[in-house]
């Protein structure tokens, strides 16, 4: 029921407020509707008043500072709960990408592609009054899912002449790429174990879900990601391979990665995979975090 409620101004005359209160609480307990109110607030805050030359404190009322409050931290649970689910949606479409690449008509949603992106992310995202949202701007390009919402947040009154804001919300998720299979037969008939390696081939992977191939990728200012540390509590660096090419102020970066990058498409970001025989990458070792799962 706490989930349902909402907020509502009553308005009264100057000087009734508390007895307007008084008297709702009381007609709410006498009707035994407890469950369907909450809190019946008189915003007040104390001043102090000089009279007859002494200090006084007493209460003034006040509204609109609480309206504010109210506002601004329903605002970030909004911001927070897109998010969620913007990210939760790019990594299963990440992980899908692979199974339609393989057998489209093994993946839950078919084929990958910009219109399915679009269509996923838009049904999943939480349903909330006065907010809308809009996801027409995601697509999935060079095996990148690329999920971005354009959301409008509508303030219950007006304040100072704003009657809403437009904020964006965003998650990139590099897709899988490759041939289904573990195994693949090799010239004896007997079977060779297959992995996964990504462009830069510098280790291999034997789970396919593996946190460091199925990457989400966030973009935030220069400035910013200076100040973030990453999961294991260290701070990020400079990219090495993508440091040159941009100076628009913003970088991307991922939650276990050690450095921010000026370009979406850097090599050390995309983390795009592919199957092969484990014996044509010999020469690499095995991923710590597949190692670790076994």
């Amino acid at each position: 029921m706490e989930d349902k409620m909402q907020w509502f101004v009553v308005n009264v005359h100057t000087g009734c407020e508390d007895k307007v209160a008084r008297g709702l609480r009381e007609q709410i307990d006498k009707r035994r509707l407890n469950a369907y109110f909450g809190e019946i607030l008189v915003p007040t805050r104390e001043v102090t008043e000089i009279k007859a030359g002494k200090r006084v404190k007493s209460e003034k009322k006040f509204f609109i500072l609480v309206i504010i409050l109210i506002s601004f931290i329903d605002l970030v649970r909004v911001y927070a709960g897109i998010t969620v689910s913007l990210n939760e949606s790019a990594k299963k479409l990440g992980m899908y990408a692979y199974v339609s690449a393989a057998a489209p008509e093994s993946s839950p949603v078919g084929a990958v592609g910009t219109g399915v992106c679009i269509g996923y992310a838009q049904a999943r995202l939480p349903k909330e009054e006065r907010v809308s949202v809009s996801c027409a701007g995601s697509s999935y390009r060079n095996d990148m899912v690329d999920l971005r919402a354009q959301v409008t947040y509508r303030f219950p009154v007006s304040f100072a002449g704003i009657r809403q804001v437009i904020f964006p919300v965003r998650a990139v998720v590099h897709g899988w790429t490759g041939y289904q299979g573990d195994k693949a037969e090799g010239i004896s008939g007997s079977f060779e174990d297959m992995v996964y390696v990504t462009e830069r081939q510098t280790v291999y992977h034997t789970h396919r879900d593996c946190s460091h191939m199925n990457v989400t990728v966030y973009s935030v200012s220069q400035k910013e990601a200076k100040k973030r540390r990453n999961d294991y509590g260290e701070k990020y660096g400079v990219c090495s391979h993508c440091k040159d090419q941009g100076n628009s102020g913003i970088v991307y970066i991922t939650p276990k990665g050690d450095s921010y990058h000026f370009s979406a498409e850097c090599s050390a970001l995309k983390r795009s995979g592919r199957l092969v025989k484990k014996s044509q990458v010999s020469s690499l070792s095995e991923c710590s975090r597949c190692r670790e799962r076994g």
